[in-house]
């Protein structure tokens, strides 16, 4: 490996949510802008998540208006309101417009001097100590890493083909005219959705009910009801078995499903529950649900993920080396998200065992990077945050 070429403060690995979160509560708790250094593919913060939603036409977020990258609850609100933009707070939890949060989160980059952070370059090695080597070839030592990236695999295979694609390997503009979509959730919501507008009789097909639900998680899940419970639970394994019976699979919130039903009522989409078997080969496409043959001309599938480290290659081969636990994917982690024996600390739905169900959202986020601020600041300065 090459010479050490700089060393940082914190080194975040994504550019995301969660990335950005860890990044502007660094900030806000005293680190300079300088000392943080931030790698993403896309050298850009939030590219991915922006190419999501805009692929999507996603009109506002599920997440009520206090959940953001910013540790001042209401700073969102408070943005919407000086700009005359409260219209854009929706429905009853005021749900944020997709571009007033876009634009909130760059208002955020701007003020926090974060503009400049992210270089586009992937992480190839990670050290225990902090070492970092890049696909570019550039080394670093920092004193704190934070992985804010969502390595996953899909939560259901689907044998690719011609006539199967999933949700963002869809060509929304050249729509055929039967399409069926896989999956419960708000992804597979959203794109019914979409493929109604233009123009496609739409089979709608999930292995159970859709189950209605404002939110991902209970908001019970938000403070200490539920989460005092769930830390004093010391057996990691049961920690799993609350976050996923918390989640539940995909859900859909009832604004959604009235938009849907609208569909429905017109003849546009059909609703179909049961046994879900999708194949493609020379001999042509094949779609049944409970036995029964659905005729399309494809599939699109929106069937989630779930976290797995091994698709973090530099993660996983530190948690070899330092022979972390890991439960389904999942890292054990100590209270500061921290992988023991090491500087790297984990964020997203890697840190469900330590975070709870709503690990991977904007609220889990949060929460995440107050435990990083205490590790990297001091924790007279995560209370400072929290007491905000």
């Amino acid at each position: 490996m090459r010479a050490v070429s700089r060393r940082a403060r914190v080194v975040i690995v994504g550019a995301g949510p969660q990335g950005l979160t860890a990044a502007v509560y660094l900030v806000h708790a005293g680190v300079d802008p300088s000392d943080i250094v931030v790698f993403d593919p896309a050298g850009a913060w939030l590219s991915t998540w922006r190419r999501s939603f805009g692929h999507l036409k996603i009109e506002n977020l599920r997440s009520a208006a206090v959940h953001h990258p910013h540790p001042q609850p209401y700073a969102l609100t408070e943005f919407a309101r000086a700009r005359r933009r409260a219209s854009e707070l929706h429905h009853t939890y005021s749900l944020p417009s997709t571009k007033l949060f876009d634009d909130f989160c760059s208002h955020v980059i701007d003020s926090m001097d974060l503009g400049g952070s992210v270089r586009r370059d992937v992480v190839l090695d990670l050290g225990p100590d902090g070492a970092i080597e890049t696909q570019s070839g550039e080394r670093l030592a920092a004193d704190h890493v934070v992985w804010a990236t969502d390595p996953s695999l899909p939560a259901k295979e689907h044998q690719p083909g011609r006539s199967i694609r999933s949700w963002d390997d869809v060509d929304l503009e050249r729509c055929p005219s039967r399409v069926a979509i896989v999956g419960g959730g708000l992804t597979a919501a959203h794109l019914v959705e979409r493929a109604v507008e233009a123009g496609a009789h739409v089979e709608w097909l999930t292995r159970r009910p859709v189950v209605l639900r404002d939110f991902d998680t209970d908001p019970g899940w938000l403070g200490p009801k539920e989460m005092d419970g769930f830390l004093a639970e010391p057996d990691p394994r049961v920690r799993l078995d609350r976050v996923l019976a918390a989640r539940g699979g995909g859900t859909v919130p009832p604004w959604m499903m009235n938009r849907i039903a609208r569909a429905e009522r017109s003849g546009r989409v059909c609703r179909r529950v049961g046994e879900i078997a999708v194949a493609d080969s020379d001999r042509g496409l094949s779609v049944s649900v409970a036995g029964r043959r659905v005729h399309v001309d494809e599939v699109w599938t929106a069937t989630g993920t779930r976290p797995c480290v091994s698709s973090a290659p530099p993660l996983d081969r530190l948690c070899h080396m330092m022979g972390a636990e890991r439960i389904s994917g999942r890292l054990v982690l100590d209270s500061s998200m921290r992988v023991s024996g090491s500087v790297v600390h984990a964020m997203g739905r890697l840190a469900q065992l330590q975070l709870g169900p709503t690990a991977g959202n904007l609220a889990g986020a949060r929460r995440g990077a107050e435990a990083v601020v205490g590790a990297v600041v001091g924790v007279e300065a995560m209370y400072a945050l929290t007491s905000i």
